[in-house]
């Protein structure tokens, strides 16, 4: 995953946790993962997570520190949901890029 799509996701989980539950559905099945890695998952510390961790492709998932998954969260770690996951959070990133802006609130160009 590279770095912006990284950013992008983190981004919108941000936005859909403070929005209503029918914007979620862009995200389709990568609304379930609090962690969506694309090579290499890396946990900097003890973490909670209240949503799915997953990873493809790849199968580390490393770092100091227990993960914490709140139920029914669980690990996908190179599967089909993982897979899907990511594949639905490349189209949302399309999606989203090709909508139309029409406020800038920041005056920098962003994600470049």
């Amino acid at each position: 995953m590279t770095d912006r799509i990284l950013f992008v996701f983190c981004f919108l989980l941000i936005v859909i946790s403070t929005s209503s539950s029918s914007e979620a559905s862009i995200l389709a099945t990568a609304a379930n993962f609090s962690v969506l890695g694309g090579s290499s998952v890396v946990n900097t510390g003890p973490t909670v997570l209240n949503g799915d961790l997953g990873l493809y492709p790849g199968t580390s998932i490393t770092g100091t520190g227990p993960i914490t998954l709140i139920s029914p969260s669980t690990v996908h770690n190179d599967d089909s949901a993982s897979l899907q996951a990511k594949i639905d959070l490349t189209a949302a990133v399309t999606a989203l890029e090709l909508l139309p802006f029409t406020t800038n609130l920041s005056g920098l160009e962003l994600g470049v």
